[in-house]
């Protein structure tokens, strides 16, 4: 696959991911309130736990790409995304 190809691709992907997941979070506080009953201070609490998932994911990234390569990680961190 060309490289111009792998970064369209990877592009598109992480666009309807981000759409996807920008779609949902702002009904998943809802959710969890009427449905899962949970307290506002709990769901603050998982909004804190998944900024601090991504964050870490973020550092950890890094360090991958810098030893296996930008495309390598791309490709698999999309792949296990879905």
């Amino acid at each position: 696959m060309k490289q111009q190809d792998v970064v369209s691709t990877t592009f598109v992907l992480r666009t309807v991911n981000s759409l996807g997941w920008s779609a949902t979070m702002p009904f998943f506080a809802i959710y969890l309130d009427v449905v899962r009953r949970l307290a506002l201070g709990s769901i603050g609490v998982v909004y804190l736990a998944s900024g601090f998932a991504t964050f870490l994911s973020q550092i950890l990234g890094g360090h991958l790409t810098d030893r296996f390569g930008a495309k390598r990680v791309m490709l698999t961190g999309y792949a296990c995304s879905f």
